[in-house]
C-alpha cells in the first residue's frame, strides 16, 4: 500500500516537474546553493537563482533572461514563508509574474517529504531512484 502511494506521489512530481521544464523563460528563486543543487539533482533545467547569493536583485532585474516569470521555492518553514513574501512583493513592482499556483503545488505534491527544499529534493531523489532505478 505504502508503495502504491509513493509511486503516485513520484508520478504527480515526475509531471510537475516535466511541466516546470517548459515553462518558457521561467527564473526559480531558492534560498541556497543547496536548494539549487537538490533541484538539478531531480531534474529541473531551468533557471535557477539563490536568493542570499550577492548580487541577487541586479541578477533577477538585470542579468537575467528577459522571462517575467517568477517561481520562488523558498523553504516551507515560517523564514521561507517570509522570505518569499519579500520577493514577491518586490518582484511584482517591477512587472514580473510570480507563479504561486506552481509552489502550491509544488508543496502539496512534496507534503511530509520535509520543510526545507534541498530536503525535498533529497526524498524525490530517493524516490526517483527507487521506481526507476536512476
Amino acid at each position: 500500500m505504502k508503495k502504491d502511494r509513493d509511486l503516485q506521489r513520484f508520478l504527480k512530481i515526475r509531471e510537475l516537474i516535466r511541466s516546470l521544464n517548459n515553462i518558457e523563460g521561467l527564473i526559480i528563486v531558492v534560498e541556497g546553493v543547496s536548494d539549487r543543487d537538490g533541484l538539478r539533482s531531480i531534474g529541473i533545467n531551468r533557471e535557477i537563482v539563490v536568493y542570499n547569493e550577492r548580487y541577487f536583485w541586479s541578477k533577477i532585474l538585470k542579468g537575467t533572461s528577459t522571462s517575467k516569470k517568477i517561481l520562488i521555492l523558498t523553504d516551507f518553514d515560517r523564514e521561507g514563508e517570509e522570505i518569499n513574501s519579500r520577493i514577491e512583493k518586490r518582484i511584482e513592482t517591477y512587472g514580473y509574474i510570480v507563479l504561486r499556483e506552481w509552489r502550491r503545488r509544488f508543496r502539496s505534491y512534496t507534503a511530509g517529504l520535509g520543510q526545507e527544499i534541498y530536503e525535498i529534493a533529497r526524498s524525490v531523489y530517493k524516490l526517483q531512484r527507487d521506481f526507476t532505478g536512476i
